[in-house]
């Protein structure tokens, strides 16, 4: 059974804004690697202080802020940001 990928009406909106070069490799990122990945939690880095429980998968200069529910092997991506502006 493999790992489920939800995508948060925020993080809807983050990509639609994006440029389509980069939308369309953060889309490629979220269904080809992270979906089609056995772990997905292998690929994340947690977040820590008032991100704590939050965990953040790099795309160029762009960062996925997920939610990681183990017991229901499910990905929430919350957040859909650029480096220097997702962690405001």
């Amino acid at each position: 059974m493999g790992w489920t990928i939800e995508i948060a009406d925020t993080a809807l909106a983050d990509i639609k804004k994006l440029p389509k070069p980069d939308r369309d490799r953060v889309t490629k990122f979220i269904f080809l690697r992270l979906q089609g990945h056995p772990d997905p939690r292998r690929l994340a880095e947690s977040l820590f202080g008032s991100f704590a429980g939050f965990a953040r998968f790099r795309v160029g200069d762009f960062r996925l802020v997920c939610q990681i529910f183990e017991g229901r092997l499910l990905v929430v991506v919350v957040r859909v940001k650029h480096r220097r502006e997702v962690y405001r």
